[in-house]
C-alpha cells in the first residue's frame, strides 16, 4: 500500500489506533474524519500500524462488509502511511506489558512508543498517538510516551493553532 505525499515537512505526525480509523470511516462528519481530511490537505501525516489494518479487516470480514473500499480510501488519501508491525521483541514491548492491560492494544502502543521515542526516526519529536481509548491515557502509558497522547479533538486543536 502506498500513499501520495504533499509537503508535510515539520507538520505533526499522528499514529492512530483502530477505533480512530473506524470512526474516520464511519462518521464522515466527525473529528476523526476531519483529522484524515487535514492529512489529505497536507497539514499533518497519519501513520497506521499494520496491526490496525489487520484488526479492522477482521471486524469488517466478520460483519460481511467489503474491506476493499477502506483500502481504496487509504490508497487515495494523501499523507496516510501504513507501517509494519513492530517485532514483539522490539523496544517497548516490556513497557507495553507494564502499561497496557489489554493485549490487543499493545501493538499500537509499541508502534507509537517506537515512533515517539526516536528509534532512528527523524520525525519522532513531532509524533503523537491519537486515540479515544482511555488505556493510552493512563499515567504509566502517558509517561512512557513522553506525554505524546492526544484525543482527536486535541490533535485538531493543535493543527488549528499551527495554521493561525
Amino acid at each position: 500500500m502506498s500513499s501520495r505525499r504533499r509537503n508535510t515537512e515539520n507538520s505533526p505526525r499522528f499514529v492512530v489506533d483502530t477505533s480512530t480509523l473506524f470512526s474516520a470511516l464511519y462518521k464522515r462528519n466527525g473529528n476523526e474524519a476531519r483529522l484524515f481530511d487535514m492529512a489529505h490537505q497536507g497539514k499533518c501525516t497519519i501513520q497506521i500500524p499494520m496491526y490496525v489494518i489487520e484488526e479492522l479487516a477482521s471486524v469488517f470480514t466478520r460483519k460481511g462488509i467489503d474491506f476493499g473500499a477502506v483500502l481504496e480510501f487509504l490508497e487515495l488519501t494523501d499523507n496516510i502511511y501504513v507501517s509494519d508491525n513492530p517485532e514483539m521483541d522490539a523496544p517497548g514491548v516490556d513497557i507495553a506489558k507494564r502499561c497496557i492491560d489489554d493485549p490487543k492494544d499493545r501493538p499500537v502502543f509499541v508502534a507509537a512508543y517506537r515512533m515517539t521515542r526516536g528509534d532512528g526516526d527523524r520525525d519522532w519529536d513531532r509524533t503523537y498517538l491519537v486515540s479515544g481509548d482511555r488505556t493510552f491515557f493512563s499515567d504509566r502509558a502517558r509517561k512512557a510516551l513522553n506525554g505524546k497522547v492526544l484525543t482527536t479533538r486535541k490533535a485538531l486543536e493543535m493543527l488549528e493553532e499551527r495554521s493561525l
